[in-house]
C-alpha cells in the first residue's frame, strides 16, 4: 500500500493538516497513577488531527465511563507513540493495522484484514495488545465523479476491469509501479488504465483534476475531507485491492482493565469510514476543535 506505513505520522489527512489542541492535557508522571481511583488511563495519539481526534473519542468515552484519563495527544510520529507504547507510558492509543503492521514488519505483504490482525498479534511488543478492528479505514481509494460513477455503473474497484480502457487516472508518480498500484491492478485483477497522469498525493492538484475532468480516476485517501461534499465518491474495494488499514485501539495490556476495553471495542464497532471523513471534513472546514468533534460523534453513536 503506498501510503503505509505512515512512515510520518502526518501521512494522510496530516500531510496537509496540523493540529494545536488545546485539549492535550498534562499527564501522570507515573502511568500507573490511579489518582485516587485505580482507574486512571493515558490517551496518547500520533501528531496529525484525524488521530488526535480519534485519541479525544477514545478519552472522552472512557471519561464518560469514570475513568480518570490523562491525555497526551499529538505527541508526533508513530516511532514516538510506538516507543511510549512499549514502556506503557502512554496505555492506549488509536492505530491503523495495515500501516502498523508495515511499520513493524516492512516486508510484510498480507492484505487481507484477518490475516493482517493475526500478523500483529504476533509481532507488536509483548506488554502490548492489539483490540478488534474497526470497519474504519483511512487506506488508498480510487474515486470518481459521482455523476460518472453513476453514469458507467461503477461502485467498486473491481467494475473498472471492464471500464478502466476508457479512462485516465492520476496519482502519484510511484503509483505507477507498484504492486500495490497500476502495476498491480493491471497484472492481478485485469484493470487497464486507457492513461495515466502523475500528480500529487490525495492534494489538492487531484482533487482539481478529477473536478475539472482532467483525469476520471484518482488516487484519494479514503478519508480525505473533501469526500464529505459529496460530488467524488470512494470505489468500494471490499477485496482490498488496494490495501487494509483499518482503525484498532492499541493498548497497554495491564494497564487497560476488560471494562476499558470493553468501552474501545465498542467505539471501533461504531465507527466508520465515512465518519471519518465527516470528522476531518467538520476540523477542516467548518474549522471545529477536535474535543467538539470527538464528543459530537459520542453523542450521536454510542
Amino acid at each position: 500500500m503506498i501510503r503505509s506505513p505512515k512512515k510520518i505520522a502526518s501521512i494522510a489527512v496530516a500531510s496537509t493538516l496540523t493540529l494545536g489542541l488545546a485539549a492535550c492535557g498534562s499527564a501522570s508522571s507515573d502511568p500507573f497513577s490511579s489518582g485516587g481511583d485505580g482507574k486512571s488511563i493515558v490517551v496518547g495519539s500520533a501528531n496529525f488531527s484525524e488521530n488526535i481526534i480519534l485519541g479525544e473519542v477514545y478519552a472522552q468515552s472512557l471519561e464518560r465511563a469514570g475513568y480518570k484519563v490523562d491525555r497526551r495527544l499529538d505527541i508526533g510520529s508513530r516511532d514516538i507513540l510506538y516507543g511510549q507504547m512499549g514502556d506503557c507510558k502512554i496505555q492506549v492509543a488509536p492505530e491503523y493495522n495495515g500501516a502498523l503492521l508495515n511499520y513493524l514488519d516492512p516486508k510484510a505483504t498480507t492484505q487481507d484484514k484477518d490475516k493482517v490482525f493475526k500478523e500483529l498479534e504476533t509481532k507488536v511488543k509483548e506488554t502490548l495488545k492489539v483490540l478488534p478492528i474497526s470497519p474504519a479505514q483511512d487506506t488508498n481509494a480510487l474515486v470518481m465523479q459521482r455523476s460518472k460513477m453513476e453514469q458507467m455503473k461503477i461502485n467498486e474497484v473491481s467494475d473498472l476491469q471492464s471500464a478502466a480502457p476508457q479512462l485516465t487516472i492520476g496519482a502519484p508518480p510511484e503509483f505507477e509501479a507498484r504492486n500495490d498500484g497500476l502495476a498491480g491492478l493491471k497484472a492481478n485483477h485485469g484493470i487497464n488504465f486507457k492513461a495515466f497522469k502523475p500528480l500529487d498525493y490525495s492534494g489538492p492538484i487531484t482533487l482539481s483534476a478529477l473536478r475539472n475532468s482532467d483525469i476520471d480516476v484518482g488516487l484519494l485517501f479514503s478519508t480525505t475531507p473533501d469526500l464529505a461534499k459529496g460530488d467524488l465518491v470512494a470505489l468500494k474495494d471490499p477485496q482490498g485491492i488496494l490495501g487494509v488499514n483499518n482503525v484498532v485501539p492499541l493498548i497497554c495490556e495491564k494497564a487497560v482493565d476488560a471494562k476499558a476495553q470493553e468501552i474501545l471495542n465498542g467505539i471501533s464497532q461504531k465507527m466508520t469510514t465515512d465518519d471519518l471523513v465527516k470528522m476531518n471534513s467538520a476540523y477542516t472546514f467548518d474549522k471545529k476543535n477536535a474535543d467538539a468533534i470527538a464528543a459530537s460523534w459520542i453523542d450521536g453513536k454510542l
